[in-house]
């Protein structure tokens, strides 16, 4: 492996570093957040509505956020894929890469899906529902 084969492969783990590093990060904030609308859940029963607009719409933005780790994710194995397919590496550094990318990956994606649908994920489709239900019947007339 010559040294711009080794520059490339090592960027390619500093990048999946410092995505494991802000989506455990991310997935920390999370489950607070998701802690403290359980709270408010449990003790003052909100509604969808209170949840979305809990501290200043902040679930709102950790939805958004889910929806950007996820498709990082698909990208990360998705070129670290293209590049297996094309490499120049050598066969074993590349898999080990793609299968602890893809693995790595996987296990954030599963704790991010887990951790927005509560309860994040159904006020916003209780709201979402709401919204397309009066949306159709204005429209109906």
């Amino acid at each position: 492996m010559n040294d711009d084969q080794k520059v490339n492969l090592g960027s390619k783990y500093v990048i999946e570093i410092v995505y494991i590093f802000f989506s455990v990060k991310y997935l920390i904030n999370l489950n607070v957040l998701n802690e403290s609308l359980n709270e408010l859940i449990k003790h003052k029963h909100i509604s969808s509505f209170a949840i979305i607009e809990y501290n200043n719409y902040e679930p709102i933005g950790y939805f958004i956020e889910a929806i950007v780790i996820m498709v990082i994710a698909i990208l990360l194995v998705w070129w670290f894929f293209h590049s297996m397919s094309f490499s120049y590496f050598s066969v074993k550094y590349f898999k080990v890469l793609f299968w602890t990318s893809l693995l790595i990956n996987i296990v954030i994606v599963i704790f991010t899906i887990k951790l927005i649908q509560i309860p994040i994920l159904k006020a916003l489709l209780t709201v979402g529902s709401i919204g397309l239900g009066i949306f159709a019947c204005s429209s109906e007339n």
